[in-house]
């Protein structure tokens, strides 16, 4: 159940604050957990996030704490409308905010070190500070350009050229750099 009530924070709450003020959905790893990235509303720093067992509201210079009960509880405190935004993904839980949220702690101290260890690991790599996907054509990579320009790319490729016999031929890596 932990791994549910921790989706449904993640579609219902978190995203849906997001996407209200910037348009965007994407989550990441934060301190304890994951959230969203720091943004500014009227001038303000702004971010939600899971820390453990608790939520995490950061405005302007004040961050305030709450424990995860339900997300109707969780969206007054935030003051969230609680509802993945349809119109971007189809959410993969039902928004319930009367729901109680089963979350152990055990479960998320677990999920919070995997977060930090892959980070940790991807950063030894020499990654950038945030995942750059590459294309890696039967060619080799084509890091000039992204999208890239390998005509077997899915993303870059003409129309005509998106055919699935040519995906096994190029596969999208995370690039560490050299």
């Amino acid at each position: 159940m932990t791994r549910t009530s921790l989706q449904m924070i993640a579609e219902h709450l978190l995203s849906a604050d997001l996407h209200a003020h910037t348009g965007r959905i994407g989550l990441r790893r934060t301190p304890g957990g994951f959230g969203q990235p720091e943004f500014t509303v009227d001038g303000e720093r702004r971010r939600l996030r899971v820390d453990h067992t608790s939520l995490a509201l950061l405005e302007g210079d004040t961050e305030r704490w709450t424990p995860l009960t339900t997300i109707g509880e969780l969206a007054e405190f935030a003051g969230v409308e609680p509802g993945a935004p349809e119109t971007v993904f189809t959410p993969s839980t039902a928004l319930s905010p009367d729901q109680p949220l089963e979350v152990d702690p055990a479960a998320t101290e677990d999920l919070a070190l995997f977060f930090a260890t892959v980070e940790e690991a991807l950063e030894a790599l020499g990654r950038p500070t945030r995942a750059t996907p590459r294309r890696w054509c039967s060619s080799g990579p084509n890091t000039s350009t992204w999208p890239p320009t390998c005509p077997r790319s899915t993303s870059a490729a003409p129309r005509r050229w998106r055919d699935r016999r040519a995906l096994p031929l190029c596969r999208t890596v995370v690039a560490a750099r050299g």
